[in-house]
C-alpha cells in the first residue's frame, strides 16, 4: 500500500509540473505561432527583451501572449467557430458601385471545409455574408465587362479589441471595399511566364530581348537589349554586391516602380504613364525572406512599368514599347535572375491590357 502511495505521488507531481509549464496550450493542438499567422503584429522573429504594443494600453513583453489570449470564448473560436460576417462593396474606380455582380464568399476554419455562400450586390454594390468559421473568409467578385475582384480577409489579425464577443468575430462585419476595374481596349501581348536566367560573369551589363526571351549576341539568341541586367560590384558582404541593376537603352525609356494589386485579376495600371520613367535602378534584395539554397532572394522592389525603344535590325525605329515586369528573385553569388514578364506588341501603345493575370 505504502509502495502504491509512493507511486501515485510521484505521478502527481509529473502531472502538476507538466501542467504549470503549458498552462495555455489550446486543445486543438495548435500552438501561438498558428494564431500568428493571421497577420497578428506579433512575430516569430523577436528578440530577448523587445517590448511590443498591443495596441488595449497594455505593454507585452516579448514572447507573452495578448491580454485576450486566455479568454475562454476566444480560445473556443479558435477551436469550435464563430460567426464571422462582412460586408462586400464593390465600386468601379471612380466610386461608382457596381450592382449586381456575383458574389462568391467562403468562410476557411482550420481541418474542416469552407462554409461557402453566394449573391449578388444590391443597387449601392453591397453584399452581407455570414457563417461560422476560424481563420479567414475570402471572396471573389465577377461582373460581365470588369476583371474580376477579390481579397482574404483574417479573422484572427486585430489585438486591439477582445476579438470574440457573444460568439462572434470583432470587428462584427466589417465593410470590404473591392474596386472592379472596367475592361478596355486589349492589345496583342507577348508574355513571358517565370523563368530563370543566368548572366555570365563579364562584370558589364547583358542586354535582354523581351521578345525572344533570351540574352542578346554574344550571350544567346536575342536580337533587340530591350533592357540591361547587371550585378553590382562590391566585397562579398556589401550592399552593392547583392544589388541588381536594370537600366534601358535610351533617354526617356526605363521603369516606374509600382506595386502589385493583388485584389483584382488585372495586377499592373491598365494604361503606362507617358512620363516620369527612370532610365537605370538598382533592385536589392529583401531582408525579411529567406534565401533559397542558391541563395536567391526576393526582390524588395519588384514591380516595374517599363517602356522601351524599338529596334529594327539593330537600328531605333523612333517607337516605344509598353509593358510590365515581375523580377521575382535574384542571387548575385549564382548570378541568377527569376521573373516574368509581358510587352505590348503594338509600338506606340500605352494599353498594358494584354490578357488576365
Amino acid at each position: 500500500m505504502r509502495k502504491l502511495v509512493f507511486f501515485v505521488g510521484i505521478a502527481t507531481g509529473f502531472i502538476l509540473f507538466f501542467l504549470l509549464r503549458n498552462p495555455s496550450i489550446p486543445e486543438n493542438g495548435e500552438t501561438s505561432s498558428s494564431f500568428r499567422k493571421g497577420h497578428s503584429p506579433t512575430s516569430d522573429r523577436r528578440k530577448e527583451g523587445q517590448v511590443e504594443d498591443n495596441h488595449d494600453g497594455e505593454k507585452t513583453a516579448a514572447g507573452e501572449k495578448p491580454s485576450f489570449w486566455n479568454d475562454p470564448e476566444f480560445q473556443y473560436a479558435r477551436k469550435n467557430g464563430a460567426l464571422a460576417g462582412v460586408t462586400v462593396l464593390a465600386t468601379e474606380p471612380n466610386g461608382h458601385a457596381v450592382a449586381d455582380a456575383d458574389v462568391s464568399v467562403a468562410f476557411f476554419s482550420i481541418d474542416k471545409k469552407p462554409i461557402r455562400t453566394s449573391g449578388k450586390t444590391d443597387s449601392t454594390g453591397k453584399f452581407f455574408a455570414s457563417a461560422k468559421a476560424t481563420w479567414n473568409v475570402r471572396c471573389i467578385i465577377r461582373k460581365a465587362g470588369y476583371y474580376d475582384g477579390l481579397f482574404t480577409y483574417y479573422l484572427q489579425h486585430d489585438t486591439s479589441r477582445k476579438p470574440v464577443v457573444d460568439g462572434r468575430w470583432q470587428p462584427w462585419n466589417p465593410v470590404v471595399h473591392v474596386i472592379l476595374t472596367p475592361i478596355g481596349g486589349t492589345v496583342s501581348f507577348h508574355r513571358k511566364p517565370s523563368f530563370l536566367l543566368t548572366l555570365p560573369d563579364v562584370g558589364s551589363p547583358i542586354g535582354f530581348d523581351f521578345d525572344t526571351g533570351d540574352m542578346v549576341a554574344p550571350f544567346g539568341s536575342g536580337k533587340t537589349p530591350h533592357v540591361f541586367f547587371r550585378f553590382g560590384h562590391g566585397n562579398e558582404h556589401s550592399a552593392e554586391a547583392e544589388s541588381l541593376e536594370l537600366s534601358f537603352p535610351g533617354e526617356g525609356t526605363g521603369v516606374i516602380p509600382g506595386t502589385r494589386n493583388r485584389n483584382s485579376a488585372f495586377h499592373f495600371p491598365l494604361k503606362a504613364p507617358d512620363a516620369g520613367y527612370v532610365q537605370r535602378t538598382n533592385l536589392v534584395p529583401s531582408v525579411t525572406m529567406p534565401r533559397t539554397a542558391k541563395g536567391c532572394r526576393d526582390a524588395a522592389n519588384r514591380f516595374f512599368t517599363f517602356k522601351t525603344w524599338e529596334e529594327i535590325e539593330g537600328v531605333s525605329s523612333g517607337r516605344c514599347r509598353f509593358g510590365f515586369m515581375d523580377v521575382v528573385s535574384f542571387s548575385a553569388e549564382s548570378r541568377e535572375i527569376r521573373f516574368w514578364y509581358g510587352i505590348s506588341e503594338e509600338p506606340d501603345n500605352p494599353v498594358l491590357e494584354g490578357y488576365k493575370w
